[in-house]
């Protein structure tokens, strides 16, 4: 069945044979004629038409993002934001982390950040942070939400351009249920700056790799409280979060603030504290209730 005309002028399926039709006379052309060079530019036109069908870009966002480790997050941010531009609620991608409704996109740190929409992209961001919950032991401190609380809670959600990592931020200013797969390199780099961008003001991680991970953002410790095994996260393996939080697999709780926080918060001063709750206030208002 043919994708939508709306979606490009030509369905992908007749889009495609467009392009490879030119790709074989341009095959048989002979080097530096006349009719060589106008079907490279006709196939280079035909070529930005199958990007603007849905399986044509679905395609080219999983060989851009699947191939090597570096892609061209530019071009790949125009080319997402011109399909979705006639398109106030967005519209959806199958990517391979699971189907996202797109709104819109940005270029940072080398990737392209997805701001995605509705049920279906609760869904896929709910499930992405299960299968990091579940992965591995470390994976325990992935805060899981679920589709409802994403869709109610959360005022934004944001992922990499294939959805395989995520970051949302809670109507709270809290950014909140982060993950990302092994897959990728940078991935909180590139998410946090634009959470940010998002009302995204403070966060909260166990003190393990993570602090001086977010700290790469400008992320800046302000708070602790210590573990609680009472609150430990369902199925904590703490002789193995030994390995990354000694001894005894029992890491405090850091809470941070963005570097633009930090500054209107007049620079508080690093507090520890017993209480998860006066912690928290502490962070939000850089005051002591």
């Amino acid at each position: 069945m043919c994708q939508r005309k709306a979606e490009g002028g030509r369905c992908y399926y007749h889009q495609s044979q467009v392009v490879d039709g030119l790709e074989g006379q341009l095959a048989e052309a002979p080097d530096g004629t006349p009719e060589r060079a106008e079907l490279t530019s006709k196939l280079q036109e035909a070529r930005r038409g199958l990007l603007k069908t849905r399986t044509g870009l679905e395609q080219h966002i999983g060989a851009q993002t699947g191939s090597t480790a570096t892609y061209d997050a530019v071009s790949l941010t125009s080319t997402i934001n011109r399909y979705v531009a006639d398109s106030p609620d967005g519209k959806p991608l199958h990517l391979p982390g699971g189907t996202f409704r797109v709104t819109r996109a940005h270029t940072s740190h080398g990737h392209t950040v997805l701001e995605v929409t509705g049920p279906t992209s609760a869904r896929s961001y709910s499930s992405g942070l299960s299968d990091r919950y579940d992965a591995n032991y470390f994976g325990k401190q992935v805060t899981r939400a679920t589709p409802t609380e994403l869709q109610r809670d959360f005022t934004a959600m944001l992922v990499l351009a294939d959805g395989r990592a995520g970051a949302a931020v809670r109507d709270t200013g809290e950014i909140s249920a982060l993950y990302s797969d092994s897959h990728h390199r940078g991935a909180s780099r590139a998410l946090l700056p634009v959470a940010v961008q998002h009302g995204g003001t403070h966060l909260e991680c166990f003190d393990t790799f993570l602090p001086q991970l977010y700290a790469r953002s400008g992320f800046i410790e302000v708070a602790s409280i210590p573990f609680n095994k009472d609150f430990a996260p369902e199925g904590w393996d703490y002789q193995a979060m030994s390995k990354i939080a000694p001894p005894r697999g029992e890491p405090e709780i850091v809470f941070m603030v963005s570097s633009e926080q930090h500054e209107k918060l007049d620079h508080p001063g690093l507090k520890t504290f017993t209480d998860y709750d006066e912690a928290d206030a502490y962070t939000r208002t850089g005051r002591i209730s």
